[in-house]
């Protein structure tokens, strides 16, 4: 006796849990793709805003937010999209089952929209925000072309990190009588840049701290200052 499915009659047909893969389709698939998507985006940086972090984007960012943004009962979903002008074309595939029996392809033509921000980043580097601050300091007898050395490859560093990182925060150097004062955004990048500087020039750091109160992890944020003489 010939298989046939109960709601459609169909017969030469796949089959799954007793109907033809179609109709179990029709009957059990959830899937509601967004009316419409709207990014954060820094007009200085570009970056977006994506589950609460500001970051550079690129295709498989775009495609992550989407998958994000849609409610599926969908097994194995993945999200192929493409722009067109101010719309998204999303390409949905998967299954209804961990098998891969019953497919899922859809097609769905999203609105998007870019809503005008300034990321965490941009505010702190147009601010003057900084973290760390380097006082490059001459002594009474000192090494000008290493000073100039030392400067340079402050320099070449913070260029490279600033590529490497999103968040290599703002770097600006302040001319003072006794030597240089240069200044970081961010304290992770400053003490991976001093780290070298030391075992490089062999050259000894001297530092101090202003306290300015705790982080949401209770842990104290504030200003640090170190001191290199050359």
């Amino acid at each position: 006796m010939k298989k046939f499915c109960p709601r459609c009659g169909r017969e030469d047909v796949d089959f799954y849990k007793g109907f033809c893969v179609d109709c179990y389709r029709e009957m059990n698939l959830k899937l509601e793709f967004p009316r419409k998507i709207e990014v954060s985006k820094c007009r200085y940086c570009g970056r977006w805003l994506v589950k609460g972090k500001w970051v550079k984007p690129n295709y498989n960012t775009l495609n992550e937010l989407i998958k994000s943004k849609i409610k599926s009962n969908v097994q194995n979903l993945k999200i192929e999209s493409d722009f067109k002008d101010d719309r998204v074309l999303v390409r949905l595939t998967g299954s209804l089952d961990e098998h891969g029996v019953v497919k899922v392809e859809e097609e769905k033509e999203i609105p998007f929209k870019f809503r005008d921000r300034v990321c965490d980043y941009c505010m702190k580097k147009n601010s003057r925000y900084y973290e760390v601050k380097i006082q490059l300091r001459k002594l009474k007898v000192f090494d000008l072309a290493k000073f100039e050395r030392i400067k340079k490859f402050i320099e070449r560093e913070y260029d490279y990190f600033s590529k490497k990182f999103n968040d290599a925060g703002s770097f600006w150097i302040e001319e003072k009588k006794e030597g240089l004062d240069l200044f970081f955004g961010s304290q992770r990048v400053a003490e991976r840049i001093l780290k070298e500087v030391r075992h490089k020039y062999n050259v000894k750091t001297e530092k101090s701290f202003k306290a300015a109160g705790l982080t949401q992890k209770g842990k104290r944020k504030g200003k640090t200052t170190y001191l290199i003489r050359v």
